[in-house]
């Protein structure tokens, strides 16, 4: 979907995004964890510097990951503010001083709509180009994505 949604702009992306083709995680429901993509791409890319984007929203629930610690360390963040959210939220995860250099905080996005508004609309077949790229759109609806 990254792939489709950057497809003209100049950005890499390597296809090791996808779930890995073992047949288990091709299974409905299986989790694709952050972390593991994060490590095939490290794999993928030794020396690169990768960046995670994340709603500060959703970056608050980032001890419920997987490995939240090793995701920390994995990579930079790049945690946008969102409308009506206090970024001093973000204190009660208690970040090490060496976690918090991984961070940077972007205050200045005023987009509303958030990635779980999205998946909420798309399961109930509401969603519309104006929320993704129509590329995007069309390959979540062909592989029946977000459904309930």
């Amino acid at each position: 979907m990254l792939a489709l949604a950057t497809q003209n702009e100049k950005a890499f992306v390597p296809s090791l995004l996808e779930a890995p083709e073992d047949g288990e995680s091709k299974k409905k429901n299986k989790p694709n964890y952050t972390i593991d993509t994060l490590r095939r791409l490290r794999d993928a890319m030794p020396g690169a510097e990768i960046f995670v984007i994340v709603g500060a929203d959703a970056f608050l629930g980032i001890r419920e990951w997987k490995d939240p610690d090793a995701l920390m360390n994995e990579v930079r963040w790049i945690v946008v503010s969102r409308p009506g959210f206090d970024l001093r939220a973000l204190d009660a995860l208690r970040l090490t001083k060496e976690q918090r250099e991984h961070i940077d905080i972007l205050t200045d996005f005023a987009d509303p709509v958030s990635a779980t508004e999205i998946r909420e609309r798309l399961s109930e077949h509401e969603a519309s180009s104006h929320l993704v790229p129509a590329k995007v759109l069309e390959y979540i609806r062909a592989h029946r994505l977000y459904e309930t």
